[in-house]
């Protein structure tokens, strides 16, 4: 199993793309995941749905609390692997930021 790091992007920086070696400048922590396989980035996306890690609202407050404005992952936000590797979620699929 790899560890994810993922990072939703800040409501102001909206149309930014994310600097790989200062993704924390428009993006905020949200959690870590773990996956593996081919499907990994897929399966860390899905895992970020709200439907999924936060079905009755449970999130709310941490996306509140860390500035973020919504709980399912969506284009712009980034997946950061243990590696350092960082990728950002792209209308279809990932694209490999460094």
């Amino acid at each position: 199993m790899k560890k994810y790091f993922v990072y939703y992007q800040k409501q102001m920086f909206r149309k930014v793309s994310p600097d790989p070696s200062n993704v924390t400048a428009t993006h905020v922590f949200i959690g870590t995941q773990f996956a593996s396989g081919e499907q990994a980035l897929e399966s860390v996306f899905l895992r970020m749905q709200g439907e999924e890690w936060s079905p009755n609202g449970e999130a709310i407050n941490l996306i509140k609390a860390v500035g973020a404005d919504h709980t399912s992952m969506s284009v712009g936000d980034v997946i950061v692997d243990e590696d350092g590797n960082v990728f950002g979620v792209e209308n279809i699929g990932f694209k490999l930021i460094s």
